[in-house]
């Protein structure tokens, strides 16, 4: 034995330093390469001013290191992804959100403050008291431009090139500045017609034309270029004691007035004489932190928030609606197939399932179409049993019902398969017993198939009824909100659910312009009544212990 043993000790298998070595040398450099790569995209967002991404990309990269080269944590290798993924797609959104709502940022308010402040310091107005005629003159592919302010004063550019690419969406290009030089008298040669000029229009307003210590000029018109001046400097008023921020006075040099900074509405806003903060301001605004006025102005009750209050009671009961009808019909056609007497039920239960089969969004087309007042088939069914129309897209009754009636079509199925496969699983014992005492079919339905179904369907109501609470489809695409509220003074429709109500908001719909802070704040709030009903699930399904059952009992 000790023999055998040392000879299969002489052909154990040779440990290999080298690959051994290679190996973490490469692991190594490529560690390195990553995290310079890294460190440089953590510097460009820093540069952009992007802090709050910059930090969550830190503790993403610095969590995600410590997790690859600590050896405890190689289970958490695998958990690791799966986190980052709840985090980056659900807790993420949900806090940029909440945070956004906080703020006034819209499509008005899109910049930051400083990067407004810069935009309205680089505004130009042309000073029409000093005009200059000009000329274009063309030598071979090149063009050559002759200014004259009528005072004998003659300037002319280099020659240059025009044929520059432009968008063809906007017919802009690159800026070119050109320098002029002065000339003591009009250029021989024959200019360019007018319409040669304007062939060129788009091209010469790219143009700006330097002077030495004069102010630049730029095309007006089609014969004329004038001198250009800042339109807004930075200047502190008399009457108003001294700026508490950097840049927060304004001078407007064309209508000679004040502007303050007002970072309550993220708008700099004309001062009157006295100082005092005027209704017209300056766009763009700029992002500001504006607390909880999103909220406040959701739920001030004035004749708009009255009208989002109807909008919130009919989300409400279109939810609960559904889930009751749906719940019925499935339920009323499930114990129809499940009885005995009922011949051909997998040709049933196979049409039954037709609608959930179909994509809803082909089904809700379909429906909208045969609702049409005036082509519809079922207003053609109606005029041709009862002889009467109805305005289904117009009138708010006949649309709230139609998008019941619609969205009863689309769950129905759903809800006859649930109750299928559990009223298989209730004991046929139960309704032999019942039998046997003369009990009637809503007695038998009463007081066995529906408290033996109920208990367990409860978490799936709930979560319908959830589904329904956020079901943006069947509104958009069947009646998309409509018809308008007559008293409302925004666009808010009688068929708008509250999620509707957000995405219209955020689109511009509403108030004319993008809110996407007013949308964020409804937002969250719409996500803390979700959150209200998913721990109510919770609860309703939470495992009992046996202590807690005895106690009940």
């Amino acid at each position: 034995m000790t023999s055998m043993a040392s000879t299969l000790g002489r052909y154990r298998s040779p440990k290999k330093p080298l690959s051994s070595l290679l190996t973490r040398v490469t692991f190594i450099i490529l560690f390195v390469i990553l995290f310079a790569l890294f460190s440089m995209g953590l510097v460009r967002l820093y540069a952009l001013g992007e802090y709050a991404v910059a930090i969550v990309c830190l503790i993403i990269g610095l969590s995600a290191s410590y997790v690859t080269l600590n050896k405890r944590l190689v289970a958490w290798r695998f958990l690791y992804p799966a986190l980052l993924l709840i985090f980056l797609m659900m807790l993420f959104p949900i806090v940029y959100s909440v945070a956004i709502g906080f703020t006034n940022y819209s499509s008005k308010n899109l910049l930051t403050y400083e990067r407004v402040v810069n935009y309205h310091l680089e505004q130009t107005y042309a000073e029409k008291k000093q005009r200059f005629k000009f000329q274009l003159y063309q030598a071979d592919n090149q063009y050559q431009i002759t200014l004259n302010d009528g005072s004998g004063l003659w300037l002319q550019t280099p020659l240059l090139t025009l044929n520059q690419p432009l968008d063809k969406a906007t017919e802009a290009g690159p800026k070119r500045a050109i320098p002029l030089a002065v000339i003591s008298a009009a250029p021989s040669g024959e200019p360019l017609a007018m319409r040669d000029v304007i062939k060129l229009k788009a091209q010469l307003k790219m143009l700006t034309l330097t002077r030495d210590n004069e102010p630049d000029l730029m095309m007006y018109g089609f014969r004329e270029f004038l001198p250009l001046l800042r339109r807004y400097e930075i200047k502190q008023p008399d009457n108003l004691p001294m700026a508490e921020r950097p840049n927060e006075f304004l001078y407007d040099n064309q209508d000679k007035r004040y502007l303050q900074a007002d970072f309550n509405n993220g708008f700099y806003t004309y001062l009157n004489d006295a100082g005092e903060m005027t209704e017209k301001t300056l766009s763009p605004g700029f992002v500001t932190h504006v607390g909880w006025k999103n909220y406040h102005t959701i739920f001030a009750m004035d004749e708009d928030r009255k009208n989002l209050a109807k909008v919130a009671l009919w989300t409400v009961s279109f939810a609960l609606l559904t889930v009751l009808m749906q719940f019925s019909l499935g339920m009323l056609l499930a114990s129809l197939l499940n009885w005995h007497r009922v011949k051909g039920q997998r040709i049933f239960r196979t049409l039954l399932l037709i609608p959930f089969a179909v994509p809803a969004f082909i089904s809700i087309m379909i429906f909208r179409a045969m609702f049409n007042s005036e082509f519809g088939d079922v207003n053609a069914l109606l005029e041709f049993l009862f002889g009467m129309r109805f305005e289904w897209y117009f009138n708010p009754w006949l649309a709230k019902l139609q998008v019941l009636l619609v969205n009863l079509w689309l769950g129905f199925p759903y809800f006859m398969l649930l109750a299928m496969g559990m009223l298989k699983s209730i004991p046929s014992d139960l309704y032999e017993a019942a039998n046997m005492d003369g009990a009637g079919t809503w007695y038998k339905f009463r007081f066995i198939t529906l408290p033996m179904i109920i208990k367990p369907l409860t978490p799936l109501l709930i979560m319908s009824f959830t589904f329904n609470f956020n079901n943006f489809l069947v509104i958009a695409l069947l009646t998309r909100g409509g018809p308008r509220m007559d008293d409302a003074t925004v666009l808010i429709g009688e068929t708008q659910l509250l999620i509707n109500y957000i995405y219209d908001l955020a689109n511009g719909s509403v108030l004319g312009y993008q809110a996407y802070g007013l949308a964020s704040a409804l937002s969250g709030f719409l996500f803390l009544v979700i959150a209200s009903i998913s721990l109510w699930q919770f609860w309703l399904t939470r495992e009992k212990s046996p202590r807690s059952e005895l106690q009940e009992h």
